[in-house]
């Protein structure tokens, strides 16, 4: 049996790549779509590997092991359809218009892109200030444990969260990637000077909530973007020091959060580090086909992320999917925190429309992908490059989140940098200076 899972593991990952190539998408040159299958293949794949091996300690959970093969393939399923939906929207729906450089800036343009960086680092701060305590100064001084520390930061803050985190997630790092193309291609005292002042509260947002990856994908989004903007493809060498670089890098994080005094290096850290990398979508993803339908019926769309006011309409109440999963894996343990148990986009799916759901949701999925695709890269200027940088970072949640969360155009994130550009791109044109 062992023999037999490895032989399709080892095909399916031939096969993802024949299909890319047949479809003629680079996955060696940064896009939305690119960029989107290289994470899946890393956090939603590799994984099922350790599943099939018992070398989890996640495996002695799963009572069910014929949901282990469900989810994978239905992972390839998803997959499938996404590559597929993407490719034909692309070859034959969307015009085919290349992309011309226009490396110039305008004075206008900058003065408000700086305008517009001073009002989010405002926010930033008034989003401080109401915090107890700032996750990442209450764990250097001991304040309290990162867990509380992170749930008051995120699930458990009590005010609008998604709208300071419209600033957080989505403004500020926008426009550090404007700021980062305009010092690549015009290196001024002017522009070195706020391309390092918005990479420092870009970084300040990453490391802000105790997250661990954030900071590393933000760095990873500079190298994408460097890419992007010099038509260059991605180095499999140091595509492979890079990742190396990056597991190292959240290992420390790992450590200084988790703590390292009076505690085994490979049994406490590096190990559930290694569990969390490479398991820690897959887990959530098992209590889904789980739970849905046998323990709780199909929800039938009352976790989806509609506006408050159209979900009263049709619901009597919002049924927070990942929230309620975690309370499942795990009942009674998240009384005085919240906690989330999220997955790939497709969980969300399945949870509300069963298997109907995982089929339209990935077709949409790839629809979407490739529209955007062509939107943010028809144009080769600098606010195109960072709306390009932010949308293939973006779409990367899809990997760690249900569809809603990512799909539907109505997070404050989008709908922040949505604005800043149309303002940017239809202010006069005035030259730079």
């Amino acid at each position: 049996m062992i023999l037999l899972l490895s032989i399709l593991y080892i095909c399916a990952i031939i096969y993802v790549l024949k299909l890319t190539k047949y479809v003629n998408i680079d996955i060696l040159k940064p896009s939305v779509i690119s960029i989107f299958l290289l994470f899946w293949f890393v956090v939603d794949y590799v994984g099922y590997i350790l599943l099939f091996y018992d070398l989890t300690k996640y495996t002695h959970e799963f009572h069910h092991k014929y949901l282990i093969y469900e989810m994978f393939l239905l992972n390839l399923l998803a997959i499938t359809l996404v590559i597929i939906s993407y490719a034909i929207v692309d070859r034959y729906l969307v015009l085919k218009v290349k992309g011309k450089e226009y490396y110039k800036i305008n004075n206008m343009e900058y003065n408000f892109a700086i305008l517009f960086l001073m009002i989010g680092i405002f926010f930033l701060l008034v989003f401080f200030s109401k915090l107890d305590t700032i996750a990442i100064v209450g764990l250097v001084t001991g304040v309290g444990d990162a867990a509380h520390l992170r749930s008051n930061a995120t699930s458990g803050f009590s005010g609008s969260r998604s709208f300071y985190y419209g600033f957080i997630n989505g403004l500020l790092p926008f426009l550090s990637y404007y700021f980062f193309a305009v010092y690549l291609k015009i290196k001024t005292f002017k522009t070195k000077l706020f391309w390092y002042i918005s990479l420092l509260f870009a970084i300040i947002c990453t490391v802000q909530s105790l997250s661990k990856a954030p900071v590393v994908f933000y760095l990873f989004s500079l190298w994408v973007l460097y890419l992007v903007i010099n038509s260059k493809r991605f180095n499999l060498k140091i595509l492979f020091i890079g990742g190396i670089i990056s597991f190292l890098a959240i290992l420390l994080i790992y450590g200084f959060i988790g703590g390292f005094s009076n505690k085994d290096f490979i049994n406490d850290i590096l190990l559930p580090m290694l569990n969390r990398a490479f398991g820690g979508q897959i887990r959530p993803l098992y209590y889904y086909l789980e739970m849905f339908p046998n323990h709780h019926d199909w929800l039938l769309g009352q976790s989806i992320g509609i506006p408050s006011f159209l979900h009263k309409l049709i619901y009597d109440s919002r049924y927070i999917l990942p929230v309620e999963i975690m309370n499942y894996i795990h009942p009674g343990v998240y009384i005085d925190r919240v906690g989330r148990a999220n997955t790939i986009f497709w969980g969300e799916a399945y949870a509300n429309f069963s298997y109907i759901g995982i089929i339209f949701v990935s077709i949409l999925t790839g629809f979407i992908m490739s529209i955007t695709q062509y939107i943010v890269s028809k144009k080769k200027d600098f606010l195109h490059i960072a709306l390009y940088t932010f949308f293939i970072m973006y779409f990367i949640k899809l990997v760690f989140s249900g569809f809603s969360t990512v799909l539907l155009p109505l997070s404050s994130s989008l709908i922040y940098i949505v604005l800043t550009s149309l303002f940017l791109f239809y202010v006069p044109k005035v030259r730079f200076k």
